[in-house]
């Protein structure tokens, strides 16, 4: 719903004052208080310090000092069908030990519908075979129709327990049915993996008998090798921040990919992500008894696809096909003569004459 009051100003509890402009990609940032410009470290690291000098932009930039992995706090859901680009600003105010500068893993966590963490180990897409043989509550061997893929042998323990997982993807199952693409019955492992007299190959648990996961387990049931790797989506790698200079980061996520990965491509199930850094990773160890204190600003992540904001720096000019209020953002500074103005606690200004339709 949106109001004109009588100064002529066009009111609307709807409007979002929290997400900003980003100045970089030209949209709007899906990162409450990305840019830190009300002055707090509201949605991400209670450990971020906030400053005043020498932002990036605005008037704030966040400021961190020890070795902390940490995530922004709001689940920000997206698309997995549209384009996102996400982007940071960062640099080292002051080295560490050794005259280190800042390094640590940056990116993004992927999150399903539930807001649960995706972890690579509930994605198919290594050892992707089927059931030979029906499996049922109780038993303490599965049989698969090959071996592709699996550690075969007839002891298998001399590889880490978090590589011999197994992915179960029954196809009744409304979330975790799709075949070798995403699951949460992943809690068995293996130690053996033979091939029987009748050509198949029998599979042995490791961690007790097979549970009971409320749906059937018929032969032809699509089941992956659960395998660990990154942790999270190092989408930015390991940057460097540089002393005294602000560098910035970008990087694209794109439409229509879900896989296995711990890189710049959704995870499969995907519905929320949030911001992700390992900061000063590579200054973890105790020999770093003075850690690098870094700066970060305009966390971004937007979306490509649907444009969300004024893709100009200036003001929108008002014109006879009107104005449109995802077309407005909030610019900060009043609006003059014959142009939009901006978003100030829900109010869009505006300073020329507006017909109501």
């Amino acid at each position: 719903m949106m109001n004109f009051d009588d100064q002529g100003n066009l009111t609307t509890p709807n409007l979002d004052s929290t997400l900003h402009a980003d100045a970089t990609l030209g949209r709007t940032n899906l990162y409450t208080n990305g840019d830190f410009e009300n002055g707090t470290n509201e949605n991400f690291y209670s450990g971020l310090a906030i400053s005043q000098d020498a932002p990036q932009s605005g008037s704030y930039y966040a400021v961190q000092s020890n070795y902390a992995n940490w995530q922004s706090s709001e689940m920000v859901p997206v698309d997995v069908t549209n384009e996102y680009q996400i982007s940071f600003w960062g640099k080292t105010i002051t080295e560490g030990t050794n005259n280190s500068l800042s390094r640590g893993h940056a990116g993004f966590a992927c999150y399903d519908k539930n807001q649960t963490f995706i972890d690579l180990r509930n994605c198919g897409g290594i050892g992707n075979v089927t059931l030979s043989r029906a499996a049922s509550p109780g038993d303490t061997s599965i049989y698969l129709t090959s071996a592709d893929g699996w550690y075969q042998g007839a002891d298998v323990t001399n590889y880490t327990y978090y590589f011999r997982q197994i992915l179960f993807f029954p196809d009744t199952h409304p979330d975790y049915g799709t075949p070798w693409y995403y699951t949460r019955f992943n809690g068995m492992r293996y130690n053996a993996l033979t091939q029987t007299g009748s050509g198949d190959w029998e599979m042995i648990l490791e961690n007790g008998a097979l549970p009971d996961y409320g749906y059937q387990l018929p032969a032809g049931t699509p089941i992956s090798r659960g395998v660990a790797g990154g942790s999270y989506n190092y989408a930015f790698g390991t940057p460097t921040l540089p002393l005294g200079t602000w560098a910035n980061h970008i990087r694209t996520i794109p439409a229509n990919v879900e896989v296995r990965n711990s890189d710049t491509r959704f995870r499969p199930a995907t519905k929320f992500i949030r911001f992700l850094i390992l900061g000063n990773y590579y200054q973890r160890s105790s020999t770093y008894t003075t850690k690098p204190v870094f700066g970060l600003d305009n966390i971004s992540l937007v979306n490509v696809t649907q444009a969300q904001s004024n893709l100009k720096e200036t003001f929108i000019e008002l014109s006879t096909e009107g104005v449109h209020v995802q077309d407005i953002v909030e610019l900060g500074v009043a609006p003059t003569g014959g142009v939009a103005g901006y978003i100030d606690n829900g109010t869009l200004y505006v300073s020329n004459e507006i017909i109501e339709e």
